[in-house]
């Protein structure tokens, strides 16, 4: 499968032999690519490290000296560290909790957090002290880093060097990931993106074995990873050889197994399951205070009122729940569905016999900010991947990537409310998050036109399977995606309706 711009390519531009991106490659060979020590018009050794290191003490400084910006939630993660280190692991879900609404992967790096705390600073675990607030947020902060590290890395298997540095830095420096990480401290975010970023990086480096078991971890860390899932296996059916693609089904199936195993040995699998139905019930509205395409729609409407002690103003209007039918017919939640999946499949076709690193990371955004703008139950944290990846594009010579990334920045930070104290009354806040909607759907329209001029710059050679195809109509490539379309319709009709 060639490029104009192919891997090949970027393996010259990474300063790397082909031997460095050789397919069932060690863990170590593969950490080494993401921190290689010299780079092409760059003196700095190990610029990948420095970035992280850079991104690290930047972050570090926040948690220092700011609150955290969302005790509330924090104080729901910090219960179920408790829980998980007093009862054990495999016990996590053995009681509903506020923050235990998530898949088996979210609470390894709470369990390593809480056995640090205890063995460090508290055996019987006191929950309302300074150093376990600043422990939970350190974990979130190094991920983070090496999300910084990873934004390098990827940029350069396409750009030279010093872009590529530069694409790391804008990421360390950028203020929506700050203020998602480091003040507000939605710890599952960079939890879940860092093995994403891995995954596809694993993928455009051909190691299809690696990318299929990290995009499985990052689902069972959040399931916001899902977004990004038929976007690998993609990937993989269109640059793998039959042979790489069942090392990869085994890989995915080895790693899925293994985070689940503490649940399946102590026979708790039933209250993961219970748990995935309380998931699927949990924020059912059309938005939370999201600033996206279901925020215009809704005219504003919060999903719930603060002031009342169950959320319901009873002289307000009715709760916007996305399981309500448009015109008696089809639930909101499910024109979100069918209009992201549009979106997906259109991009899958342009993106067939195109996927050079470039075009992927384009593709990714895309996907990115579609899922937060077109989906339902959306909250302000769910743009957090669109800022990494806008941050690697920014580099190229295209300045439509530079306004996109300075424009969702600012979106999200208005998203976030910190500028809210600035408005007199709601109905000048009401204006400014509609008018923030507006901005943040328009940033979708712009990004789908530009990573379709960039995708469509190159001639198309699809390769299936290590079968070359020719394709003679979009009727091919709709079938082509079938198979995936029949998949997220199974997940939808098993775990969401």
């Amino acid at each position: 499968m060639t490029f104009p711009h192919s891997v090949i390519a970027s393996r010259e531009a990474a300063n790397q032999s082909p031997s460095d991106l050789r397919i069932g490659s060690s863990p170590k060979s593969l950490l080494a690519t993401l921190a290689p020590h010299a780079s092409a018009g760059v003196t700095l050794r190990y610029p990948g490290l420095w970035i992280g290191l850079f991104a690290f003490v930047v972050r570090l400084i926040i948690i220092l000296n700011i609150p955290n910006g969302f005790s509330w939630d924090m104080g729901g993660w910090i219960e179920t560290t408790k829980h998980i280190v007093v009862n054990g692991f495999q016990n996590a879900y053995s009681k509903p909790l506020m923050g235990n609404l998530y898949p088996p992967g979210f609470f390894y790096p709470l369990w390593l957090t809480g056995q640090i705390y205890r063995a460090c600073c508290s055996p019987d675990f006191a929950t309302d002290t300074p150093t376990l607030d600043f422990l939970m947020r350190l974990g979130p902060i190094i991920a983070d880093s090496f999300i910084a590290i990873l934004v390098y890395r990827i940029a350069l298997l396409w750009t030279e060097a010093r872009r590529a540095l530069i694409a790391g830095i804008a990421y360390a420096l950028n203020p929506a990931a700050l203020t998602t990480t480091a003040w507000m401290s939605m710890i599952g975010d960079p939890y879940y993106l860092l093995p994403t970023l891995l995954s596809l990086f694993a993928a455009l480096t051909r190691r299809f074995a690696w990318s299929a078991a990290f995009i499985v971890i990052a689902i069972l860390i959040k399931p916001q990873a899902l977004a990004f899932a038929p976007l690998i296996l993609f990937l993989i059916l269109t640059m793998a050889k039959p042979r790489q693609a069942l090392h990869a089904l085994v890989a995915a199936t080895v790693s899925g197994l293994l985070i689940l195993s503490p649940f399946i040995v102590a026979g708790k699998l039933d209250e993961l399951a219970q748990t995935v139905e309380r998931m699927r019930g949990a924020f059912p509205f059309i938005h939370v205070w999201a600033d996206n395409a279901w925020y215009l729609l809704s005219g504003g409407q919060d999903p719930w009122d603060p002031l009342f002690p169950n959320g319901i103003n009873p002289n307000g209007p009715p709760q916007p729940f996305d399981t309500n039918l448009f015109l008696g017919v089809i639930a909101y939640r499910e024109i979100g569905l069918a209009a992201f999946g549009t979106l997906y499949l259109v991009m899958l076709y342009w993106l067939a016999g195109r996927a050079n690193p470039k075009n992927a990371i384009a593709a990714s955004a895309l996907i990115a900010l579609g899922f937060f703008i077109l989906s339902t139950r959306m909250h302000e944290n769910y743009s957090f991947p669109v800022f990494a990846l806008l941050s690697i594009l920014c580099v190229s010579r295209d300045w439509r990537y530079v306004f996109l990334l300075i424009v969702t920045t600012g979106a999200n930070l208005v998203d976030w409310q910190i500028f809210d104290d600035f408005f007199a009354n709601k109905s000048e806040l009401l204006r400014l998050h509609m008018a923030n909607s507006v901005v943040f759907v328009s940033t979708l329209a712009m990004l789908l036109l530009v990573a379709r001029a960039d995708i469509l710059r190159e001639p198309r050679d699809l390769v299936i399977l290590d079968t070359r195809v020719q394709i003679v109509s979009p009727r091919f490539l709709i079938a082509l995606a079938a198979p995936l379309l029949l998949a997220a319709l199974a997940f939808w009709a098993i775990f969401l309706r």
